[in-house]
């Protein structure tokens, strides 16, 4: 990208450049960083001087921080390296049906810290937003004291209307048409963003970790212990919708719903022979009951025993959930023409335990223009929610920088206590 263009009357051309300039700066030193004033000017086009100029407007506004020089930039002046701020962070909030977990995330996608709060039943919205204050108070203090929180990212397993924050069902929870996003807004006094678990899940693996700076499209495919949640990604720089001339979705596909059976099981979305009534970690987990010394404890990533030690029951569940997934596969690829498919939760051991006859049975049913479709294992375990939950609460800073005074300005206290969120 050619240098900004300088505009009469003002040395740093016009507000939009400015501005689209600034945030490719802090989007680079956000998803990819540190990185120093070389790296930055190969990855933006940018001269070497504007770099400059644009880091210190990043720094003046409290955005990037300096650090050492990387040891090995060879002849010349080495250049510091830029980081991002350490004291912007982000709450997360991921209800389950087991847990409420709260945490704080800074940019880069470092998870500072995270509480898991287990509960005897599935929290309903009242509980999560009471139990996200009380671990703010109780157990974040210290880490949120002398930070700036710049809002709360929640992670829902349902069907989330992404613009408003409202959840129309979450049956594993179970929830039906919940103002979520308001309802912790008021509660804690901070802006609140809500995402569905997977597609937040997409982002983070999409932009940190397994497909960071790959191929595009990325489908996500997570299957936990209440069914298989997709997300989708069709650009790799992590710039909103927006910015790449794209509207933002409403609605996300929804993948574990696509028919792969047509004498199914009866799913709870109303429909039957759902891919995640087929493929389904409940009856792997009790295929493999004989196999596992404490079922009850097994995580929905952690499959016990490599294929060629399976038999019987075990074996034939493993094969026929491999056979409803390929046909799962080939929906998606038909829909989405991905580049990638990354499988998390228990479809990355799944993935694995197919081997390279799945991949080879997957292909098989693919036309010969998408047969080259990557499916790769999800990396970045139990981090990738609360990543992808806070990306949302970064997002319109990433997007905008020059409006980081007025975001930064007053960070909230938490509702009805005095306890400083920032």
């Amino acid at each position: 990208m050619p240098a900004e263009q300088p505009h009469s009357g003002d040395p740093h051309g016009s507000n939009s450049v400015r501005q689209a300039n600034l945030a490719k700066i802090l989007h680079f030193v956000h998803h990819r960083g540190p990185l120093s004033r070389a790296d930055l000017t190969r990855a933006t086009g940018l001269n070497r001087s504007t770099v400059g100029a644009l880091l210190r407007a990043l720094s003046d506004r409290g955005l990037v921080v300096m650090g050492e020089p990387a040891r090995d930039q060879g002849v010349g002046r080495p250049s510091p390296l830029t980081h991002p701020a350490p004291d912007l962070l982000a709450v997360t909030v991921y209800p389950d049906a087991d847990a409420v977990e709260v945490a704080a995330v800074g940019l880069g996608g470092r998870v500072i810290e995270r509480i898991r709060r287990t509960v005897a039943a599935a929290p309903t919205p009242e509980d999560t937003v009471a139990l996200t204050i009380s671990t703010l108070e109780q157990d974040l203090q210290h880490r949120l004291r002398d930070a700036t929180v710049l809002g709360i990212g929640v992670a829902v397993p349902g069907l989330v209307r992404s613009t408003d924050g409202f959840v129309h069902m979450a049956p594993h929870l179970p929830w039906r048409n919940v103002p979520i996003a308001e309802l912790m807004a008021a509660g804690t006094g901070l802006a609140t963003v809500v995402g569905n678990d997977a597609a937040v899940g997409a982002d983070a693996e999409g932009i940190f970790g397994v497909g960071k700076g790959g191929a595009r499209p990325l489908v996500y495919l997570h299957g936990g212990f209440g069914g298989i949640g997709s997300g989708l990604q069709l650009t790799a720089t992590g710039f909103p919708p927006e910015a790449e001339g794209l509207e933002a979705a409403s609605y996300l596909p929804e993948l574990g719903h696509v028919l792969v059976n047509s004498a199914g099981r009866p799913c709870h979305c109303g429909a039957s022979g759902c891919l995640e009534t087929e493929v389904s970690f409940e009856r792997l987990r009790a295929a493999m009951a004989d196999l596992i010394p404490e079922p009850a404890e097994l995580e929905p990533a952690d499959l016990p025993v490599p294929m060629e030690h399976l038999e019987g029951p075990a074996l034939k569940e493993v094969e026929r959930q491999l056979e409803f997934l390929a046909v799962g596969i080939r929906n998606a690829v038909n829909a989405f023409a991905p580049e990638l498919i990354v499988f998390g939760g228990f479809l990355g051991p799944l993935l694995e335990l197919g081997g390279q006859a799945f991949l080879s049975r997957v292909r098989a049913q693919l036309m010969p223009p998408l047969a080259s479709v990557q499916l790769r294992r999800a990396n970045m375990g139990a981090r990738r929610i609360h990543v992808g939950a806070a990306e949302q609460v970064f997002r319109p800073l990433l997007h905008n920088p020059l409006a980081a005074p007025a975001a930064l300005a007053a960070p909230g206290a938490l509702a009805g206590s005095g306890t400083e969120a920032g």
